[in-house]
């Protein structure tokens, strides 16, 4: 053991390896020797809790690791050894350790790749929203074959795009507090062992409880962070589907080749860099892979479908109807509003105000500039497509 121990001490190892090996310990946990697959009853993280908490006091590897790097600053602090000297000579001339100059993080290449391809996919939803699905739902709306006594004396589409981005706000915050007060419930107190041991329990929980309450903190924390990218990654997609599912209508019901072909490069275009903005909120929401493959088959499959609907009822559909016309109008605010919100909020602001992009001027620049051109590239398909 002394060697997996002196690795944890003194190397800050990657999230997915920790989060392997945490899946290997809660298998054993749960499966023994027994090679075949158990059923786990309680998660890894609800194991991790105190007694006290209803947990079993099991350790996570990841605090297991901040406690070795509190016991480095612990001994930089207090210990004379020759590493304890450097330290102090390369980072803290004249210095207290606590004000000292350390050098931030700086973003690793892969997220700033990440970071500035999605800047670029956010600037693409966003034009998406605002120059080809909002544009087209007031045209729906405002058309001579509506009434104009309803439709044209109140601007529909602004208003259900409001309302969806509105909606949208609420469902997050719903789910947002539902969760938290989910796990409220969850931690509270369960009876273990008879008085004595509660009596023994309690001292120690209270010599301890500075430390136990900052972990369960922290836990929370990451849980509520991990439900809220589930939640953005599920309501961006629900906005892109449903503007694909019309867009491909459209497709498939235009006979004029003249409409199809610069349809089809402004549709595959944004189709590719929506999938791209999607692709890094599902990564982040660590989905298990049946979850992907099913929200990466609804994203792959919803436009063919529509194209294939719209060729099915090519003979018998008028897009000039009144039901056409409010149905496609109204179902493009909403997904414009979801789209614009999306894009905004939860892509643009999530990254944008990230501490660690701010320690990099050059990296706030690539970003900027990659948001710009994404909006500006989609936004010249609009008048190049005619879409």
């Amino acid at each position: 053991m002394a060697l997996p121990i002196h690795l944890l001490s003194v190397v800050t190892l990657p999230k997915g390896i920790l989060e392997t090996i945490e899946k290997f310990l809660n298998r054993l946990f749960w499966s023994g020797l027994d090679s075949g697959g158990k059923h786990h009853w309680v998660s890894w993280d609800n194991l991790c809790y105190p007694f006290n908490e209803g947990g079993t006091n099991f350790r996570k590897i990841s605090d297991i690791c901040q406690s070795f790097s509190v016991e480095q600053w612990w001994y930089l602090r207090i210990s004379n050894s020759l590493w304890n000297e450097f330290m102090k000579a390369k980072y803290m001339v004249g210095n207290h350790p606590v004000k000292a100059n350390w050098q931030k993080v700086q973003y690793s290449s892969w997220k700033a790749l990440r970071a500035t391809g999605k800047a670029f996919a956010a600037g693409v939803i966003l034009a998406t929203g605002f120059i080809h699905i909002l544009p087209d739902a007031f045209e729906s709306l405002t058309s001579p074959c509506l009434s104009k006594e309803i439709w044209g004396s109140f601007p529909f589409a602004g208003f259900v795009a409001m309302m969806s981005t509105v909606f949208t706000l609420m469902l997050e915050s719903l789910a947002s507090g539902y969760h938290s007060r989910a796990g409220l419930r969850k931690a509270q107190p369960v009876n273990i062992g008879d008085d004595d041991d509660h009596e023994e329990n309690d001292g120690r929980h209270g010599q301890g409880q500075g430390h136990d309450g900052p972990q369960i903190m922290l836990e929370r924390s990451n849980s509520s962070s991990l439900i809220r990218h589930r939640l953005i990654s599920q309501v961006l997609e629900l906005g892109i589907l449903v503007h694909s599912v019309i867009i491909g209508i459209s497709l498939g019901t235009t006979e004029n080749p003249k409409t199809i072909k610069p349809l089809i490069i402004a549709l595959s275009f944004h189709q590719f860099f929506e999938g791209m903005g999607l692709g890094g909120c599902i990564s982040q929401a660590k989905y298990k892979a049946k979850t992907i493959t099913i929200m990466v088959l609804f994203f792959t499959l919803t436009t063919p479908t529509g194209i294939a609907i719209g060729m099915m009822i090519t003979k018998g559909y008028n897009d000039q109807s009144s039901a056409a016309l409010i149905v496609q109008g109204v179902l493009n605010s909403a997904s414009a509003g979801i789209l614009i919100y999306m894009a905004l909020v939860d892509l643009l602001a999530t990254d944008f105000m990230d501490p660690k992009l701010h320690t990099s001027f050059k990296l706030q620049v690539i970003v900027n500039v990659s948001l710009v051109l994404g909006a500006c590239c989609m936004s010249l398909l609009a008048k190049w497509g005619g879409t």
